[in-house]
């Protein structure tokens, strides 16, 4: 009896030590695949507006008129807020959605896009902001960062 208890427990270590390699395989391609059915989810009429309305943001931002540079802000601040919108993240804001988001995200373009916002907060909220014209540019490049990773 005791070949067959050494046995039996030989087959359950392995079952265990298989089923713990499987769930090991099955997390890492959840890892590597997080984010990838967020793509999926905007729609083609979407992506075309999201294209559609980057180009007149660009357009806008490249302009000498302070009008149209500080509205280039807050067009592509309004676009994130869509696309995150559209992409399934949930919240009222775009700063909730934004929290949202945070995972599926790279590091380097989310903080962009919290840099991005708290510039079109200054424009909004703050009605003699002097904010110079190369840091609005960039404000608006690093939120279509963002689009353009999606």
């Amino acid at each position: 009896m005791s070949h067959y208890s050494n046995k039996k427990n030989d087959q359950t270590i392995l079952s265990s030590i298989l089923i713990g390699i499987w769930t090991i395989i099955a997390g890492i391609f959840r890892l590597i695949f997080k984010g990838f059915g967020r793509k999926r989810g905007l729609s083609v009429s979407v992506r075309n507006h999201i294209t559609t309305k980057k180009d007149e943001i660009l357009t806008m931002s490249a302009s000498e008129n302070i009008h149209e540079l500080r509205q280039s802000v807050l067009e592509a601040d309004k676009l994130v807020n869509y696309a995150l919108e559209n992409s399934g993240y949930s919240g009222e804001t775009l700063a909730e959605r934004l929290k949202n988001a945070r995972g599926d995200i790279r590091t380097n373009i989310y903080e962009g896009i919290w840099r991005g916002h708290k510039v079109r907060n200054m424009l909004a909220h703050e009605a003699n902001s002097r904010i110079k014209d190369q840091e609005l540019r960039d404000a608006v490049n690093k939120l279509l960062r963002y689009l353009n990773s999606i």
